[in-house]
């Protein structure tokens, strides 16, 4: 019986920062006031994508961040993939340079988070220029990475929360 619950234990641990992205993929459409807003709202699924797969991996396997990103492109309805692409490559992208990163202070990653993301963002609108066959705008781009950086910050707090609750206080 112990062994069990330790089990259930273990699989609600691994399960709650993959069934967050997939809430957090639908809290990026939710509308905000003005239809504007949603060209540029920030990806909340990448510093998730980012956080756990820097601090625990074995909670965002690749395949869950495929999933999420899959989800998000779904939702979307826009370039199906490319999302998933996106978050996988983030994924890859951390577990190539998790002991350095595990090594740095918060501003850093931060930084490292950053500059992931600008050239994600990039890749984003290039893809999708490509995929529409139409030279999109670059400022909602800007202004999507711009805000994109900013909210690592509270969503790295809270996912930092969420973490010692899981595993630490248990």
């Amino acid at each position: 019986m112990a062994q069990a619950l330790h089990r259930a234990l273990i699989a609600t641990r691994l399960a709650v920062p993959f069934l967050l992205g997939l809430v957090l993929a639908v809290l990026s459409f939710v509308p905000y006031g003005s239809p504007d807003l949603s060209i540029v709202m920030p990806s909340l699924t990448l510093p998730l994508v980012f956080y756990w797969s820097l601090h625990r991996p074995e909670a965002m396997p690749f395949w869950a961040a495929f999933v999420i990103g899959l989800w998000q492109d779904i939702l979307v309805g826009g370039s199906l993939g490319l999302m998933a692409l996106l978050l996988v490559l983030a994924r890859g992208l951390v577990d190539n340079q998790r002991q350095v990163l595990l090594t740095q202070s918060f501003a850093i990653v931060w930084l490292v988070f950053a500059v992931a993301s600008g050239l994600l963002t990039a890749l984003a609108w290039v893809v999708a220029g490509l995929w529409w066959n139409h030279a999109f705008a670059v400022m909602p781009f800007f202004v999507h990475w711009g805000l994109g950086v900013a909210v690592y910050v509270p969503l790295a707090m809270g996912f930092r929360r969420l973490d010692q609750l899981l595993y630490e206080q248990a």
